[in-house]
């Protein structure tokens, strides 16, 4: 029988067994059905007169390790690359033209022909170009920082290129343009991703554990770019897959550089759970991931960094939080039956002041680079929280202050736990029912216009005042009232400046409703600005959900997450928007109830 066709497209498994292949990428189905691997696809020559052509060779299927891997293909605009392996087995390229445009190229032609993400060049050199934005290594928590360690050690089948894939045509997908193509695609290899990374956890390889937990946080990268429906949490069940696995893990090496940078994406990602309301299962899962010895070895390890930088500060001091989190849980969960709770509270509050007094220290330490100032908005602006705005001189320097000042917020809200039971051991002193009883009177449940300074004058305690750090005696309600109120002051201040920073991440409406910027120096690019927004995504939900912020701004923010979802394409700002919109109407139901009682 004469063969009338060209070369067969099929892969490489399916031509040696002779079956006819189905073709889908990046692996056959009919592979993975069969639990075969899948031997790849061959790159066959676009232009069907050419008679020679050569079979490709083992780095255009999947990276061989410890190996360099080869620039882009021309496809991406014909740029000369010079290059000169480095300690991850990459290559160091020097540019004809600025990195930044050769990326927003490449991601563009990735819209407008998303098979090229898959078949037509080498993906771990596309995604090695990337890396080296300084935007894009701290997105997530930055756990995209030890992509290039983990692919220059892969060996065979990979999860992780088809998670990568999934990722970028969804980060590329334009709603008008090019979207259902991308889309599509991006399904596609997220469905390959999943069945590989099935079959890894199968293998029980320890070797492949950073491989499992790098391509399990980039599908949960995907699920928050792609969907809007997450059960209405700030979780995802892939982040809790890499939680599970995680804690799985008996002998945690918080010595390989790799492991650490991704333990601490996890603890990055997992801090604002502390806000998650509608599910607490969630939250606390997130918090048992390590144990507090595990976390003071993790904390020793991101302490090792040198030279220090200004995003290192911000990873230690998220695993000093995380761990005074614990601690203060362990606190709430044994306060009936402490010996002496006042004594013990009153230590914790030592230690937060501390911690805030060491992060009050952070922005007079940074390079010039990171330095930003406040300018005022024209006074035709539509929908801006105030005529302030921040400018940055990077918007990775933005993100960095963003994550600081939500770590300050963080630390407010351990504060706030302390004087909760403090307010719960006052109202029981006064009813003599003794200070260790189980109920929970919490002040800081109350409307944040309630203050309990009216039962002051009737309390006989002895005390002394909260925000200092000593508790000497049970505090009185008016002292704590006071404190609480100085406490959400602060939250307030914190919550504005990350509020002041959005004109800079997102623009502005002017009074003819055009979006415009504060300056020259915002995200350039629909790209840069897509991660951008990533970015301030979670700084921006805890502004919004926070304790001690107005109903006011609890909107506004909703607003701004609501933009960052419908407008931009970040399918979880969606459902955190739906968070604080009801953490807005749950604090006008409390004032209500409260004026009704009265």
């Amino acid at each position: 029988m004469v063969y009338p066709g060209g070369p067969s497209r099929g892969c490489y498994t399916c031509r040696a067994r002779k079956v006819k292949c189905d073709e889908m990428k990046p692996v056959c189905q009919r592979c993975m059905k069969g639990n075969r691997t899948c031997g790849g696809y061959r790159v066959l020559d676009s232009n069907p007169s050419k008679k020679t052509r050569k079979r490709p060779s083992s780095h255009q299927l999947q990276p061989t390790k410890g190996a360099s891997i080869p620039p882009i293909a021309p496809s991406f605009g014909q740029v000369t690359l010079n290059s000169s392996h480095n300690r991850f087995g990459f290559s160091d390229f020097s540019f004809s033209v600025p990195k930044q445009n050769l990326v927003e190229k490449q991601l563009a032609h990735c819209a407008g022909s998303p098979s090229s993400v898959h078949g037509q060049f080498d993906p771990c050199a596309f995604y090695a170009h990337i890396l080296r934005l300084p935007q894009a290594q701290s997105l997530y928590g930055g756990c995209l920082a030890a992509l290039p360690s983990v692919l220059s050690e892969l060996d065979g089948l990979s999860p992780l290129l088809p998670a990568l894939s999934a990722l970028i045509l969804t980060f590329v997908a334009e709603r008008r343009e090019y979207g259902a193509p991308a889309v599509a695609d991006a399904i596609g290899c997220y469905g390959s991703a999943l069945q590989l990374t099935r079959q890894v956890v199968e293998e029980r390889n320890e070797s492949r554990t950073c491989e499992l937990i790098l391509t399990i946080f980039i599908l949960a990268m995907y699920d928050d770019l792609a969907n809007e429906d997450h059960s209405k949490s700030t979780s995802n069940p892939h982040l809790e897959a890499a939680i599970a696995f995680v804690r799985t893990q008996k002998n945690k090496d918080f010595q390989n550089e790799t492991n650490v940078k991704l333990y601490g994406a996890l603890l990055s990602r997992a801090l604002c759970t502390c806000f998650d309301t509608e599910n607490t299962s969630n939250s606390n899962e997130f918090f048992s991931i390590f144990t507090i010895d595990e976390l003071y070895g993790l904390q020793a390890a991101l302490s090792k960094p040198s030279p220090a930088s200004p995003n290192s500060f911000i990873h230690l001091y998220t695993c000093k939080l995380l761990i005074l989190n614990l601690q203060l849980r362990q606190i709430e969960f044994a306060w009936p039956f402490l010996e002496a709770p006042l004594l013990t509270i009153s230590s914790f509050l030592e230690t937060i002041s501390s911690l805030d007094h060491q992060l009050a220290k952070w922005p007079h330490s940074l390079p010039p680079e990171w330095k930003h100032m406040t300018i005022q908005l024209p006074e035709n602006s539509v929908d801006i929280w105030a005529a302030s705005a921040h400018i940055y001189p990077t918007f990775w320097a933005g993100n960095g202050w963003a994550q600081y000042r939500t770590l300050r917020v963080v630390l407010q809200c351990l504060r706030l736990r302390c004087y909760d039971l403090l307010t719960q051991f006052a109202y029981d002193d006064r009813s003599g029912s003794g200070g260790n009883s189980t109920g929970h009177a919490s002040a800081s449940a109350s409307p944040s216009s309630f203050s309990p300074a009216s039962d002051a004058a009737s309390s006989t305690s002895t005390s002394t005042s909260c925000s200092g750090s000593t508790v000497s005696s049970s505090p009185s309600l008016h002292d704590l009232a006071s404190d609480i109120a100085t406490t959400h002051s602060k939250i307030r201040a914190l919550t504005a400046d990350i509020c002041a920073s959005m004109p800079y991440h997102l623009g502005y409406r002017a009074a003819s409703g055009e979006i415009r910027y504060p300056s020259e120096g915002f995200p350039h690019g629909k790209y840069a600005r897509l991660i951008s927004a990533c970015h301030i995504v979670w700084p921006l939900y805890v502004a919004g959900i926070v304790e001690g912020v107005t109903v006011t701004q609890r909107l506004w923010v909703s607003r701004q997450l609501d933009f960052i979802g419908r407008e931009m394409g970040v399918g979880k700002a969606v459902v955190l928007a739906g968070l604080v919109r009801g953490a807005a109407l749950g604090d006008v139901t409390l004032a209500m109830e409260y004026t009704d009682m009265w």
